[in-house]
């Protein structure tokens, strides 16, 4: 049986969170992942447009964790996934950026405000964010949590940690 990979965008493969701080010149990421971030979505995203979300840099290792689920299921079955903020230009320059950077998956994208609406027992989704990879579990897909500063796997090397989940999942 086939296995799909959905892939998060944020915080997986592309750099959110460096310039989430240099556009508020502080850290707002860990607040923002705990919920305790006390800005409005006008005060968050406000400075932001298409042109800023499409021009995000990769995270260091976005395009290794990329490649390691392209080799893990073949590209054809790695579905880029990801919720755009809910604020002008978000959802547009995530479509731009995919357009810039990934062109094979200019066509192989979803953008959705609820990820767990793609899980079933063939797909597995790779998240940096814990309420969306245990919301995926619990409608019956896999799900990894990638290792970040931000969650609770934040000790793991994300390459390292991801490569022995895939494998493990894919038996």
């Amino acid at each position: 049986m086939n296995r799909l990979i959905f892939l998060d965008m944020d915080g997986v493969i592309v750099d959110l969170q460096n310039p989430v701080h240099q556009l508020h010149g502080m850290d707002v990421n860990g607040a923002f992942h705990r919920g305790e971030l006390q800005m409005t979505d006008a005060e968050l995203w406000g400075r932001t447009d298409c042109n800023w979300w499409a021009n995000l840099p990769w995270m260091e290792d976005g395009r290794a964790i990329l490649a390691l689920c392209e080799d893990a299921v073949g590209a054809e079955n790695v579905v880029i996934c990801s919720t755009p903020a809910a604020w002008p230009g978000s959802a547009e320059g995530k479509l731009r950026w995919i357009e810039q950077q990934m062109p094979n998956y200019a066509r192989r994208f979803i953008l959705t405000p609820d990820k767990s609406w793609c899980a079933n027992g063939r797909t597995l989704l790779i998240d940096d964010t814990e309420k969306n990879v245990t919301a995926f579990h619990q409608a019956g897909g896999a799900s990894l949590l990638c290792p970040r500063p931000w969650n609770c796997f934040h000790f793991h090397d994300a390459v390292n940690f991801l490569r022995c989940g895939i494998a493990e999942m894919l038996v």
